[in-house]
């Protein structure tokens, strides 16, 4: 899912959704009703995602990592483009 403010994804097989609160990304597990925040990114997260289901090569699985995109138009790198970072998250690891 792309998108600027407020991002929020489900996972592929689990009752779990992950959503954006500017920099902040919180991991929602609707089962045990806990969250985990992941907090390294420096700017706004424009880009979020689970691994798709299968991902792992098996029936099942899947979302075992999320993916997640900021960048910061102001900030520009050596090629003259708006600096960006990826991050690939163990979201239980936090």
């Amino acid at each position: 899912m792309i998108g600027g403010a407020g991002i929020s994804i489900l996972h592929p097989t689990k009752p779990i959704v992950a959503y954006t609160s500017g920099c902040i990304i919180i991991v929602f597990d609707l089962m045990s009703d806990t969250k985990i925040q992941l907090t390294s990114h420096e700017h706004e997260v424009h880009a979020l995602a689970f691994t798709p289901a299968g991902a792992g090569g098996l029936p099942g699985t899947g979302g075992d990592y999320l993916i997640s995109i900021d960048f910061n138009r102001n900030e520009m790198n050596e090629d003259n483009g708006p600096l960006s970072r990826l991050f690939i998250w163990d979201w239980r690891q936090g």
